[in-house]
């Protein structure tokens, strides 16, 4: 389902890198920082979009790694957009299973 945000803000972000992420429960995991700070440590992107792939999964923007039991619950195929240098560098997520959760991220500017 289409929603409107969505609609509004196609065209005003430009994608210009990707990741995939995979973590098991026993370690929480964040955004590569290569791809959101330039060579010079400059903060470079304006918003992350990821998808769930496989497995349940939890993640924190506050600074504070998840656990299986703490943080915002994510089921595959949920969608996270994340907004604002604090949010997109203090990203953990973790699998709530014995599963692998992935996480495909898109970066842009």
């Amino acid at each position: 389902m289409k929603r409107f945000m969505d609609e509004v803000s196609a065209g005003i972000f430009r994608p210009y890198a990707y990741e995939s992420l995979t973590t098991t429960s026993g370690a929480a995991l964040g955004f590569t920082a290569a791809k959101y700070k330039n060579a010079t440590s400059e903060f470079i992107c304006a918003r992350v979009v990821c998808t769930v792939e496989t497995a349940g999964a939890r993640y924190r923007v506050d600074g504070t790694a998840p656990t299986k039991a703490e943080g915002h619950l994510l089921a595959a195929g949920d969608v996270v957009t994340l907004i604002g240098d604090a949010a997109i560098t203090n990203f953990n997520f973790i699998s709530t299973t014995s599963t692998n959760s992935v996480i495909k991220a898109t970066y842009e500017q």
